[in-house]
């Protein structure tokens, strides 16, 4: 996690590890900043989470309203870009991106992998949906350099980490980071990345 300079963070603001904030950044009370996204994926019948082990990017000069929720994402980033304000009680989900100066009025939902342009003003209780790509699978998706990246696969992967009998540390826990690196020993609470 970074924080920049002049930051102003009000009570009860949580700032979950590997987010970035710029400098000159207000956030008010009660908002979350890189909680995981919505990630799910059907396998046999089931859902699985897809972790959520991406960043949120908060640039300079930007305002966040009280109890906003901005989710990180499996791959890529959430990216609220310089000088966006937004109003109380905004969702924004993962791997969205917000154009410079734009302005994100009270109750707006904003839709994972969205991207709202420069300038933009979204109005009270708007909501938006990032219009579905009909050639490709729900299951797959380009990461952050345009690679497929096939989601069941990666589910598959942190369940089998899981449920596999582990060598560890007392007090550790294993992690995939799903680029094909070899798993990782991480202790709870220590940023993986």
């Amino acid at each position: 996690m970074s924080i920049g300079d002049k930051v102003v963070i009000h009570p009860n603001v949580t700032i979950m590890n590997g987010c970035r904030i710029g400098n000159r950044v207000t956030i008010h009370p009660g908002t979350v900043i890189g909680s995981d996204g919505y990630g799910f994926v059907p396998d046999s019948g089931r859902y699985h989470k897809i972790p959520q082990i991406a960043v949120v990017q908060i640039d300079d000069d930007v305002e966040i309203g009280a109890c906003n929720t901005i989710d990180r994402a499996p791959f890529g980033r959430t990216w609220i870009q310089r000088g966006v304000k937004t109003d109380n009680l905004v969702h924004i989900a993962h791997n969205v991106i917000i154009g410079e100066d734009s302005v994100i009025v009270a109750q707006v939902g904003i839709a994972g992998s969205t991207t709202i342009g420069h300038h933009a003003i979204l109005a009270v209780q708007a909501g938006t949906i990032r219009p579905p790509d009909h050639r490709q699978p729900c299951h797959r998706r380009p990461d952050d350099r345009g690679r497929q990246v096939d989601l069941r696969r990666r589910s598959r992967l942190i369940r089998l980490s899981i449920d596999a009998p582990q060598n560890l540390d007392e007090g550790s826990t294993r992690h995939s980071d799903f680029t094909g690196n070899e798993e990782k020993n991480c202790r709870p609470g220590k940023a993986t990345r």
